[in-house]
């Protein structure tokens, strides 16, 4: 029995029936002398009790088309077989009258007469009372937002787009009836609490606390697991509601994807997984109000214990925009196939795309196209090539030879055919001017292939973050066509940034020395003349970013308890042996001071580049 049956009064007009002649109670007749119509009583049972129980659940439900029902909800010990009621009604009379004892043990039919001689019949049925109450069911309808009772109280956590102030949860019960209702809209700026009455007449009462996520909110289904970098598991589905910085919030994004993980160390070694994401044909989606695409990352920066630094970088990428495109991302909280994943920065995935790295792409049919690449310590990665040049004394990991750099093309990655020999020929054509006497020259050395705003603008971002990942991998370029030269960039992964490597030390160029091919070129003095310039343009805005720190650590307040309540790591040792502290706080604490020592660094030496 639900709320809408409980003490509801239908008052019902029918309209006369002229082929009768009949007036039934309850309708409005016109009055022939005024204007004002006159209305005549109707016949009805307002209240009804036994004598015999002190108090009892009445259930009294009109109908129109049929005798009307009231059901009295009674102890199962009661004697049903003589009863006295007191009938409260409305009209000229009532039979059997009020007050007359009755054997309710089976149905028992009244009938009032209105003042105009209409009648109306209620019957009268007898329930057993239980004490069943109970709320099996708090949430958003049809989502997978979902409070789980647990004892008196309900948590419950809602996507950022709900307004608690006017919140109308989808509620199921067990028990006669549930107050607020089960369709009521709420403020729950406060916890409230609903009261469920059984028809016994016993209550259970429920604190409900709804909560806001702050971060978006993400729910990826598979149908199997997840267990290769490699290969795809196909027909995933995914969910996505805006978080508090979308606005107007609300919007919610669905479809269909295929998913596999991703990374190298951060798939082979850690528990909390990153993932790539690949939307279905057609599905391109503008995801958290970036630009559309079908490709996207979850990085799981399960290493950096703030779970900023990516962040912090690519707003570094972003000051220093002579790379023309810095990924952009949002963090996320994720579910992965209804199980809690933590926090997740959701990311546009390196691709060739109009609203990417913007060049047309090389092909048989396009030979001077574009194509990005990345400079790599791994072989596993295909197409691949390498070049003829290597650091001293670096070795490739699956290279017996130990000598060369390995390249990888990552997009186009396939359809080559006709144009493989011209890249890879290209690529070493640019490395052969790096390394040669002339190198400084700027009509046949490096400057000759590369572009010198990209070369400046993404050392100063890997060097401000002193990125112990550049002399390793995700160094990308890619080859623009419209200016026939080589562009570094844009810059990834720096979880290990900022101190969150061992024996850093923040008392030295990192990349000046440890990098591919750049510290060739910074023995050029041209170019790092423009290092030193660009820095004195752009230092007061990476000082700003001081306050970024702050502004993201109050954002992922609560979803970074959950997300280490998940991954147990504060405080532990995590590959590759970054320094440990033993609160957020403290992890906080120490990447703001490191990077604020940074900035001063740098400022201080950078004459000395």
């Amino acid at each position: 029995m639900t709320t809408s049956k409980a003490a509801i009064y239908i008052r019902y007009m029918m309209c006369c029936a002229a082929s009768a002649g009949l007036l039934l109670a309850g309708c409005v007749r016109e009055n022939p002398v005024g204007n004002t119509p006159e209305v005549v009583p109707e016949a009805r049972i307002t209240a009804f009790a036994f004598q015999e129980l002190k108090t009892a659940i009445v259930d009294i439900e009109e109908r129109a088309a049929a005798a009307s029902r009231i059901t009295v909800y009674v102890p199962d010990a009661l004697d049903a077989r003589r009863l006295t009621p007191d009938i409260t009604f409305e009209g000229v009379s009532i039979t059997p009258p009020s007050g007359a004892a009755q054997d309710f043990s089976q149905k028992v039919s009244y009938t009032l007469k209105a003042a105009n001689n209409a009648e109306k019949q209620y019957d009268v049925v007898l329930q057993k009372s239980n004490s069943t109450k109970a709320i099996t069911s708090f949430g958003i309808k049809d989502t997978e937002f979902v409070g789980e009772p647990a004892g008196s109280a309900i948590s419950l956590f809602v996507h950022a787009g709900i307004d608690l102030t006017r919140f109308a949860p989808y509620v199921e019960f067990k028990g006669y009836s549930l107050s607020p209702g089960a369709a009521d809209t709420v403020d729950f700026t406060n916890p409230v609490v609903y009261t469920v009455t059984a028809t016994d007449g016993s209550t259970a009462k429920y604190t409900v606390h709804v909560q806001k996520y702050r971060l978006p909110v993400m729910f990826l289904y598979t149908p199997k697991p997840i267990d290769s970098k490699d290969e795809w598991v196909e027909d995933a589905t995914y969910t996505l509601y805006d978080g508090e910085r979308q606005q107007p919030s609300g919007r919610t994004y669905a479809g269909k994807l295929d998913v596999k993980g991703r990374g190298n160390t951060t798939w082979y070694v850690f528990d909390k997984k990153p993932y790539t994401l690949r939307l279905a044909p057609g599905g391109k989606a503008a995801l958290l109000r970036m630009p559309a695409q079908r490709h996207w990352v979850l990085l799981a920066n399960h290493a950096d214990k703030t779970l900023i630094r990516n962040a912090l970088a690519f707003k570094i990428g972003e000051i220093f925009n002579a790379m023309p495109w810095t990924p952009r991302s949002e963090q996320v909280e994720l579910f992965l196939n209804n199980e809690y994943a933590g926090v997740y920065q959701l990311t546009e995935q390196i691709r060739l795309d109009e609203n990417r790295v913007n060049v047309s792409e090389i092909s048989s049919a396009n030979p001077e196209g574009g194509y990005l690449m990345e400079l790599v310590h791994s072989l596993t990665d295909i197409p691949y090539f390498r070049t003829h040049r290597s650091r001293e004394g670096y070795y490739i990991a699956n290279d017996n030879d130990g000598a060369a750099i390995a390249v990888n093309v990552k997009d186009p990655d396939t359809n080559l055919d006709g144009v493989w020999e011209r890249i890879t020929t290209r690529v070493q054509e640019a490395e052969n001017a790096i390394y040669a006497a002339d190198f400084k020259n700027e009509n046949t050395g490096y400057r000759k292939y590369f572009d010198e705003a990209s070369i400046v603008d993404f050392y100063l971002q890997n060097e401000i973050v002193e990125n112990p990942d550049v002399d390793h991998g995700s160094v990308y370029f890619y080859y623009n066509p419209d200016i026939k030269k080589y562009v570094f960039g844009p810059g990834w992964d720096f979880d290990l940034t900022l101190g969150n490597y061992p024996d850093m030390g923040n008392n030295k160029f990192l990349v000046r020395h440890e990098a591919y091919w750049l510290p060739r070129i910074l023995d050029d003095e041209y170019i790092t003349a423009r290092i030193k310039a660009r820095w004195a343009e752009k230092k007061n805005a990476v000082q700003n970013l001081l306050q970024f720190i702050d502004d993201e650590a109050a954002y992922l307040d609560g979803a970074q308890q959950r997300n280490f309540n998940r991954w147990d790591v504060l405080g532990k040792a995590v590959y590759p042996g970054s320094p440990v502290h033993y609160s957020y706080e403290a992890e906080l604490q120490y990447l703001t001071e490191y990077f604020e020592n940074r900035i001063a660094w740098i400022d201080a030496h950078i004459n000395e580049l």
